[in-house]
């Protein structure tokens, strides 16, 4: 605002009435109407006056129905990861996540069409991500892989070349240093991120070697920290005997639920058992260009000592920088929801949780 912009967030709000008030334009939709609440901003724009935009969809939250888009999925036709059982209620549960995905591309669509009749597609820096994994198990909450790689879509005709890939890392810690400084600001001191401004022109630009991930309270008591690089995940529980269980949302899913009943009966495989038994490493080692989907665990293998010992030393050094101390586990906070159930817990005697 000071910059002379103005601003608008349109959409889900989880950073507080404070910023809600620095912002010049401030509206709510339900998921259906969302594209239509975001070109309406950009229709209401003052002429002339340089713009931002934050666009928060709320899908693919949970909870789904069919008719978020025609066709839908079929859900026959729905690839199930590995650390998914392929069963009919999971492949159904998939197949209308990716119903409320593929909404979410539509409304985008419709913000480039905007921007496009309007004359501003050529240099509004449009990026596209997703703040965590799938709300499924295994994804969701979780800092290896599949709980933290998300989309990073950059859109800005003239300033990056079409179809460029870029495969060095980046944070979302990055995302305000580089606006700012496309804006011609200076970022503020406090600022942990990099811009990768540099790698918009050049996608072999390497700005940081590395990225961190925590995982705190997010329904049920946690605390874990990953450090990310190009070729590894290495993730630290400080809660083996804690599983680890996604968010209450994800409980009570088709799929988690399937996934407890095969877990009864000793049909689920191992690598789909993480997220149901204890205990759990203390370390995770993961080569993530063989193994993606964060499955073999390779923190004790003789072979990935020299890796490991590289990985702590970045962790050491990033809680440093950060101030980040593990409190102690009666220092955390307590499950707010029950973790077979998903039912909410009551325990008035804690702020966190709500009667």
């Amino acid at each position: 605002m000071n910059a002379g912009y103005w601003t608008a967030a349109v959409g889900k709000w989880h950073l507080g009435q404070a910023v809600v008030e620095q912002v010049d334009y401030r509206r709510g939709a339900n998921p259906a109407a969302m594209g239509n609440a975001w070109v309406k901003a950009l229709k209401d724009r003052p002429d002339g006056q340089p713009f931002f935009l934050w666009a928060a969809h709320s899908d693919p939250h949970r909870g789904y129905k069919p008719g978020a888009v025609n066709p839908p999925h079929d859900p026959a036709k729905v690839v199930v990861p590995p650390f998914f059982p392929d069963a009919s209620r999971v492949r159904e549960d998939l197949a209308l996540y990716y119903d409320e995905v593929s909404r979410f591309d539509e409304h985008i669509g419709m913000v480039l069409q905007e921007l496009e009749q309007q004359g501003l597609e050529k240099n509004t820096f449009v990026l596209v991500i997703s703040d965590n994994g799938r709300p499924f198990p295994h994804c969701k909450t979780r800092v290896h892989v599949p709980g933290v790689r998300t989309p990073f879509i950059v859109r800005w005709p003239q300033g990056i070349q079409v179809g460029q890939v870029a495969k060095n890392v980046v944070s979302t810690v990055d995302i305000a240093p580089t606006i700012l400084e496309l804006a011609g600001l200076a970022p503020l001191a406090s600022f942990q991120g990099d811009s990768f401004v540099r790698m918009l022109s050049d996608p072999n630009v390497q700005t940081r070697k590395y990225a961190f991930a925590e995982h705190n309270w997010h329904d049920y008591r946690a605390y874990e920290r990953a450090v990310h690089s190009r070729d590894f995940c290495y993730v630290r529980n400080w809660l083996p005997g804690v599983a680890g269980t996604p968010p209450a949302d994800a409980v009570n899913s088709p799929t988690y639920k399937v996934m407890l009943e095969l877990h009864a009966a000793g049909n689920l495989t191992p690598s789909q058992q993480g997220c149901i038994e204890t205990p759990r490493a203390e370390e995770f080692l993961f080569d993530v260009t063989k193994d993606p989907n964060c499955l073999v665990n390779l923190a004790t293998l003789p072979d990935f000592s020299d890796q490991i010992q590289l990985m702590r030393a970045q962790l050491k050094q990033w809680q440093k920088e950060t101030d980040d101390h593990f409190p102690g586990e009666d220092g955390l906070t307590p499950d707010g929801f029950d973790r077979n159930t998903g039912k909410r817990l009551i325990n008035a005697s804690h702020p966190s949780f709500l009667k």
